[in-house]
């Protein structure tokens, strides 16, 4: 899924297609469709993508609204090549390995999340085991 931010800024996405010519040849065409509003609301032909290593990229002003679902579709000659879903929202995403990590302390037996740690209820309970 692709995250992209309600704004009137360029932005980019990354893609994998199932395949590309550098050479320009073949015109692609990309294309956002809205689930919330059911019509295509972006389209735009192009020659070429960004390319990095692995991967390819593409930019561009999109005017999407927060919190709804979209479908991006890119074509050659007609050919799907790429499809995946956006999902539009303005809030931070992709800082999850920068925050600090909750565990589970196995020795003491407590959850240690934040101000609301959870204590291991302790209790005298016998158990019988029947051979």
């Amino acid at each position: 899924m692709i995250v992209l931010e309600s704004t009137t800024d360029s932005q980019t996405f990354e893609f994998i297609p199932r395949e590309y010519e550098a050479a320009g040849t073949a015109i692609y065409n990309v294309s956002i469709f809205s689930e919330t509003q059911n019509k295509e609301i972006y389209t735009q032909n192009t020659a070429t993508f960004g390319s990095n290593d692995y991967y390819n990229t593409y930019s561009d002003v999109f005017t999407l609204v927060e919190n709804n679902y979209y479908i991006l579709t890119i074509k050659k000659n007609n050919d799907i090549i790429f499809k995946d879903k956006i999902f539009c929202t303005n809030e931070v995403v992709g800082d999850y390995w920068e925050q600090a990590l909750s565990y589970w302390n196995l020795i003491e037996g407590v959850w240690q999340a934040g101000d609301n740690n959870y204590k291991a209820h302790q209790s005298d309970n016998e158990f019988i085991i029947y051979e």
